[in-house]
């Protein structure tokens, strides 16, 4: 008995698709970029010291990638980030302007997501101080599907038949057959 081609016609299955976020981080200093909402909408900022605060005056946090438009906010004068805080910076309408806590962009309508995006904290003399890179790969699963099928017990009785094997099986309980064939797409 085999299977017949209608019933390894794969089309009817469809592929999961796996999606990998890879992250990587970097600092120089104290200061890090701690989360991006996946919506766009907020970064945060943390100072990781213990003791000491880090004046931000005019350093800028910028972001770009593919499918995400390039986006800058600039820290006001006497901005400073307390040992152990962090800062959420907003875009246009989607927080609260909360000093220091949280700060809300005038410009940035969104921070933008997309399959890659790079974001960095540049100092007052241009030096980046901390990046965070977000790249998203799509990989397609390697399915194996198992087809089983249902063999009628009048049909191995006839095959048994044809190998003179009909009396070693007793039929008389209650059997479900099935044989199975591992196909990979």
């Amino acid at each position: 008995m085999s299977i017949s081609s209608r019933d390894t016609d794969l089309s009817a299955y469809e592929l999961p698709m796996i999606q990998k976020k890879i992250v990587q981080r970097s600092c120089k200093g104290p200061v890090s970029i701690k989360r991006i909402d996946p919506k766009g909408e907020y970064i945060v900022i943390e100072n990781t010291c213990i003791k000491k605060p880090v004046v931000m005056t005019n350093w800028t946090l910028k972001r770009r990638g593919v499918d995400v438009p390039s986006n800058s906010f600039k820290f006001e004068k006497h901005f400073v980030l307390h040992p152990n805080k962090s800062v959420k910076i907003f875009a246009k309408d989607k927080g609260r302007n909360y000093p220091p806590h949280e700060l809300m962009s005038d410009t940035v309508v969104n921070w933008g997501t997309g399959t890659y995006a790079y974001t960095s904290l540049v100092n007052h003399l241009n030096q980046e101080r901390a990046s965070l890179l977000e790249k998203i790969e799509h990989y397609e699963r390697e399915v194996q599907v198992s087809l089983k099928k249902k063999i009628d017990t009048n049909q191995i009785r006839e095959r048994l038949d044809e190998l003179d094997l009909d009396e070693k099986f007793d039929f008389s309980r209650d059997f479900e057959f099935y044989y199975e064939k591992n196909i990979r797409p």
